[in-house]
């Protein structure tokens, strides 16, 4: 669907829930639009949906802004699941099927692709945990996603006594290749903009911050991303989270802030660049 953006978002959950699009909108004065998604897939199907996007609107784009939280870039490899998904739903193939009868079956009769390209989009379904309460149902949630321009708060609060996982975040070894490619799915003249979303104060080691940014900065070497957003925090308090890796709508509201103030200082930085500003 043809769209009127001149920056795009991409990333993880983390940039998905973690910022309010249309008040950074606001902030830049110019039209965006977020098309992060998922950790479960890695930068080859990001880069799908760049593409995809760039045939869609030719000669619109002006900045690519990439967010992501440094869990994600441990992961060696996609969740096969989720990357089937996405690659099915950007390429019109069939989405993933139950195996067996049942799966063959419903690929004879075409019912796989009304129930995951019609009757989705139509029928709802509650959401569950506190999803459910703030959004209501799929396609209430859908509506919300779309009125902010792919960005969405997660309803739920951190607690730190049921967190699980660890902090001892790093580099995949998959990660250098896979940023060289994943940069060539734009022009040569748009502008790449690369930052790193918080984490809890109290979920992460002491040194997160050091290598926080030492992480962001291998990375943007690898992306040769044009801007990197090193003064965004590492950390926020506990209270600003909804999960280790998610903003809740107060600390979205407050990264907001923060992530505008930087792309600003940069877009001052640059008014002598050919590209200028974002």
């Amino acid at each position: 669907m043809p769209n009127s953006a001149e920056v795009l978002l991409l990333g993880d959950s983390s940039c998905l829930t973690g910022l309010s699009v249309p008040d950074l909108e606001k902030n830049l004065g110019l039209k965006a639009l977020s098309l992060a998604t998922l950790s479960y897939v890695d930068l080859q199907a990001h880069g799908m949906m760049l593409s995809r996007w760039i045939e869609a609107n030719p000669g619109k784009l002006r900045t690519v802004i990439l967010l992501m939280h440094p869990e994600a870039l441990r992961r060696e490899e996609p969740s096969a699941f989720h990357q089937r998904f996405l690659e099915g739903l950007l390429t019109s193939q069939p989405l993933p099927k139950p195996e067996g009868f049942r799966g063959r079956w419903e690929r004879m009769m075409g019912l796989d692709v009304f129930r995951d390209r019609i009757l989705a989009r139509i029928l709802p379904f509650p959401l569950p945990s506190q999803y459910g309460p703030r959004y209501g149902f799929t396609v209430d949630l859908c509506r919300r996603l779309w009125e902010g321009q792919g960005s969405l708060a997660d309803p739920n609060l951190y607690d730190r006594d049921s967190a699980s996982g660890n902090a001892e975040y790093r580099l995949a070894k998959v990660l250098e290749r896979a940023s060289a490619g994943f940069r060539a799915q734009a022009p040569a003249q748009v502008r790449w903009v690369i930052g790193l979303t918080p984490s809890p104060a109290s979920f992460v080691q002491p040194d997160h911050p050091a290598r926080h940014r030492a992480l962001l900065t291998t990375w943007a070497q690898w992306l040769k991303a044009d801007v990197t957003l090193t003064n965004l925090p590492a950390i926020l308090p506990d209270v600003l989270f909804a999960s280790t890796t998610h903003l809740n709508a107060t600390g979205r509201d407050l990264f907001t802030r923060l992530l505008a103030r930087e792309l600003g200082a940069h877009s001052d930085e640059s008014a002598s660049h050919p590209r200028q500003g974002l």
